[in-house]
């Protein structure tokens, strides 16, 4: 399997997590020239920035490492972008940041999901 096919699969399984977790998910793989978010949700009042890493070689960093400050930035700075088109003149509503890791294990399904929710604050990171 391709990585974007497996990409795609992953990203699949994330939003039928949230789904279940009671967030509307709002868009996916929300793209600017920027860089992308995989997926964009309701919860509650705030608007939440999802980024899925999934990982099946535990010998490579980690999926939540992989998250550095440069992607970070760049999730930050794209959904800057989504804000400003979407909520123009509008009151903004709060957002954050989630990350979904995937990595394959023994468990029955064969991988094992975690939801860190707040992962980063985006408010010390250069949004150009």
């Amino acid at each position: 399997m391709n990585r974007t096919k497996a990409g795609a699969d992953w990203e699949r399984v994330a939003e039928i997590y949230l789904r279940g977790r009671g967030l509307n998910i709002v868009r996916r793989n929300y793209r600017t020239r920027r860089g992308e978010v995989d997926l964009i949700a309701q919860h509650r009042q705030d608007l939440v920035f999802v980024e899925v890493r999934a990982r099946s070689n535990p010998h490579y960093v980690s999926a939540i490492e992989s998250v550095d400050r440069r992607k970070q930035a760049r999730l930050a700075s794209t959904a800057a972008t989504f804000l400003a088109k979407h909520y123009r003149g509008t009151c903004q509503p709060a957002a954050r940041f989630d990350v979904i890791t995937i990595a394959e294990s023994e468990e029955p399904s064969g991988f094992r999901l975690s939801w860190l929710r707040n992962a980063f604050d985006a408010t010390d990171l250069p949004i150009s």
